[in-house]
């Protein structure tokens, strides 16, 4: 198993890539928690089930996992939609 220090530099590696990859393309300010962040969003707004995001991202809480719970606006639409048809 890799030590704390090794696991750091790891991610810290990872981290300048990303962030020039991100200034290079124009994205901006990129990293890799975003990845995750985008990772979890979106697969909230396929089924909207909190509970199976929460597994994923190994959140012991739902309160930690709702940061990742934001609809998009096509979701929203969907949403307010659906109650005209009740």
């Amino acid at each position: 198993m890799a030590s704390t220090k090794g696991k750091r530099m790891i991610y810290r590696s990872i981290y300048e890539k990303m962030k020039k990859l991100g200034s290079k393309s124009g994205i901006g300010k990129l990293h890799p928690h975003m990845l995750r962040h985008t990772y979890l969003s979106r697969l909230y707004n396929i089924e909207h089930d909190l509970r199976f995001v929460q597994d994923q991202a190994g959140h012991a809480s739902p309160t930690t996992t709702a940061i990742y719970a934001k609809t998009n606006c096509k979701a929203r639409k969907r949403q307010v939609e659906a109650l005209d048809d009740e």
